[in-house]
């Protein structure tokens, strides 16, 4: 407990510091004649399809990355027969992945271009699901 308490008192520490970074007026309510309009450009948004689809497929990219995050280690050992170590380090390997994406996906968009790294990148993450969800084991995912 002694550990969460110490964390907490950090984090209540950085409260003032980050407060001071948001910009005035941030959050304060608009003018009444705002929620008209606020409510006639959401109806825009949801006309909009590329917009959607943008929201469907981070929202199936989030809940693929949420399982993962939870369920992978115990899926390697449970699932497919790795050892404890091998588990966690095929879930390092996937964090370590993440993370370079999130770095490097920069790079790629400009040298790439959006769509072809949206496109690129779900089909490089319903592969690794696929190999994940129906390969027996190591061995039979390199063959």
């Amino acid at each position: 407990m002694a550990f969460t308490a110490d964390c907490g008192y950090c984090a209540a520490g950085a409260v003032p510091w980050g407060l001071r970074s948001i910009p005035a007026g941030t959050g304060k309510a608009q003018a009444t004649g705002e929620g008209h309009r606020r409510s006639g450009s959401m109806l825009r948004v949801m006309k909009n399809r590329q917009l959607l689809m943008i929201g469907v497929i981070v929202l199936a990219m989030a809940l693929a990355e949420g399982s993962a995050s939870d369920w992978l280690p115990l899926l390697m050992v449970d699932g497919h027969g790795f050892n404890a170590t091998s588990g966690s380090l095929i879930y390092a390997g996937f964090a370590l992945a993440m993370t370079a994406g999130r770095f490097g996906g920069g790079m790629f968009q400009m040298r790439f271009g959006r769509v072809n790294v949206v496109r690129g990148s779900a089909l490089l993450g319903a592969t690794g699901l696929a190999l994940i969800i129906f390969a027996d084991n190591a061995l039979n995912s390199c063959a």
